[in-house]
């Protein structure tokens, strides 16, 4: 299966540059590539550290499985879950409903598909945006739409006959949804407005924008993240809004920007290689958090109370993969760091998802394993 870079909480560019599937635009959820070690520098002795061992719940994926997108609700998690093929442009794709003590609720299969977005829905479920692909076939743009009890409500392909185009964001806006739907060459966007079963009823003409994460922001308008242009390590990030009728213009932030949270807690990251800085969406101060070396990392991140990000690092040869899972509050205080350290010689261990949930509780999924057939497992940690 493509890596991807993943929506709904996003950083920028990995310091080397790589097709745009695989770029170095990182979030919540996964993607990127695996550089050095993370030392939040400062923290001293006094900072928490803790293993997974030290996990309240635990909730096992199994082999050659991974949690693409992890979502929090009141009741705990939303778990999306893809199979390995990486012969294939699709695999497997399953929905998971789990408590907070991450024991399952219920589970929908979406069959062979791919995930670009996920998001929670105003009603307690969640609407997810990628594209299904049968062999030989061509892509298929398809949202989904899933209620807090995990029934299968809407289902909506947007077909145009190229079969070149990929859904990138779904979101809820109003009384209905945003779905973007990307052109990959040329990098091209289409912003369509749907109503509440995700049934197209307008669109707006193709701004030139490659999309790499979407959120909404406290007057609940669309916010998406991409880039313009000849995609690159230095490429600067564009913000876009969209309203309930309208496209905004796209806003230039530079280089090194991201996103995290929702509504009122969406914020604005930015990174320069050394700090990892964050301010409301709607304007206040910047805190910062010092991350040497991060910029070759692998990003996840989250953000409700608190915020949490995570990174990778590769060594040696056979190659060593872990990482560090780092929690940090709205004043850059680091509160907690739990270090991924894998067994022996070899391996591999990182984090490919994380969530803050309504408890404060921190859910984190976890592939472990030789690197060839890893299994992923899903984590829950009291807050510090």
């Amino acid at each position: 299966m493509n890596l991807k870079s993943l929506p709904i909480m996003v950083l920028a560019w990995c310091a080397c540059a790589v097709p745009a599937k695989d770029a170095g635009l990182v979030d919540d959820d996964g993607g990127g590539s695996t550089g050095a070690t993370a030392d939040s520098g400062d923290s001293g002795d006094a900072t928490p550290a803790t293993t997974p061992d030290d996990a309240q719940a635990l909730f096992s994926i199994g082999p050659d499985r991974y949690v693409e997108h992890l979502i929090a609700t009141d009741d705990g998690v939303i778990a999306v879950i893809e199979s390995l093929e990486p012969s294939s442009e699709t695999a497997p794709v399953t929905v998971v409903g789990l408590t907070a003590a991450l024991e399952p609720m219920w589970e929908v299969s979406l069959g062979d598909a791919e995930i670009y977005d996920a998001a929670p829905t105003p009603d307690g479920g969640v609407v997810l945006a990628g594209f299904t692909k049968s062999a030989g076939g061509p892509q298929i743009p398809v949202a989904w739409k899933l209620s807090c009890c995990g029934q299968l409500e809407y289902e909506q392909s947007y077909l145009d006959g190229t079969g070149s185009r990929v859904l990138r964001a779904a979101q809820p806006l109003g009384d209905g949804f945003v779905v973007v739907l990307q052109e990959e060459l040329p990098f091209e966007a289409t912003v369509v407005w749907t109503g509440p079963d995700l049934v197209a009823t307008t669109s707006a003409s193709a701004i030139p924008l490659w999309v790499a994460d979407a959120s909404v922001d406290a007057a609940g308008d669309v916010v998406l993240l991409g880039l313009e242009g000849d995609i690159g390590p230095e490429t600067p990030a564009v913000l876009v809004e969209v309203s309930a009728d309208a496209v905004g213009d796209g806003v230039g932030l530079g280089v090194g920007l991201g996103l995290a949270g929702r509504g009122e807690t969406l914020s604005l990251l930015t990174f320069d290689g050394l700090e990892l800085g964050f301010r409301p969406y709607e304007g206040g101060m910047t805190q910062t958090v010092p991350i040497p070396d991060f910029e070759k990392g692998l990003m996840v991140a989250d953000h409700t109370t608190r915020y949490v990000f995570a990174q990778a690092w590769a060594e040696g040869e056979p190659l060593r993969v872990g990482g560090t899972i780092v929690e940090f509050d709205a004043s850059g205080t680091v509160l907690r760091e739990i270090m991924l350290v894998p067994e022996g010689p070899s391996g591999s261990v990182k984090a490919t998802a994380v969530a803050l949930g309504s408890d404060d509780a921190l859910y984190f999924a976890l592939d472990e394993g030789d690197g060839v057939s890893p299994a992923s497992t899903l984590y829950r940690i009291d807050a510090p």
